[in-house]
């Protein structure tokens, strides 16, 4: 049996948090019908771990009182992290990554448990790249809506290309 961890995102999370995120996107985001290709991610990710962006992922962490998030760790191994952000008119999902050799077998709900939780009553609301069907159909579980097309966040690759996504929300009462 494995020893999963949840505990809060902290500072020193964050390099850990752009492994993870930069795992996912490369394993996700290539998609020959939008026009994104491996080399279009991997610049992106690159570009989004180098010391610059895990520095902005720790000062988020750290300062960002609006924002909570948490890491899941499996015999110290970190493999998913969720990140939330509450304002006064509604709760926003800011990211829920998986490594994908940790995917299906209950890491995401954890994850979604612990942020819906936080987030508590209200108005919901997240993005998810419109060709993830495997995201979307997760959210579709926890009671969100697709909304429909949305540049909230505008993701562009060296290509020009734009990362087209959904925005779904859900209403907790």
């Amino acid at each position: 049996m494995d020893d999963r961890q949840v505990s809060d995102l902290m500072p020193e999370d964050a390099q850990a948090v752009r492994d993870i995120q930069r795992e996912t996107w490369l394993d996700t985001y290539p998609n020959k019908d939008a026009g994104i290709t491996r080399e279009d991610v991997l610049a992106k990710v690159e570009e989004m771990s180098g010391s610059e962006g895990v520095s902005k992922i720790a000062q988020k962490i750290s300062q960002d009182k609006t924002s909570r998030g948490w890491i899941i760790k499996i015999n110290g191994k970190s493999i998913g992290f969720i990140g939330v952000e509450k304002t006064k008119d509604r709760g926003v999902i800011d990211g829920l990554h998986v490594l994908p050799e940790y995917q299906n077998i209950g890491i995401g709900t954890v994850l979604m448990q612990k942020a819906l939780e936080w987030l508590g009553g209200g108005e919901i609301k997240l993005d998810v790249v419109s060709y993830n069907q495997k995201a979307i159909n997760f959210y579709k579980k926890f009671g969100f809506v697709e909304n429909g097309p949305t540049e909230n966040d505008p993701v562009y690759f060296q290509s020009g290309e734009l990362l087209p996504k959904i925005e779904m929300t859900k209403v907790v009462i």
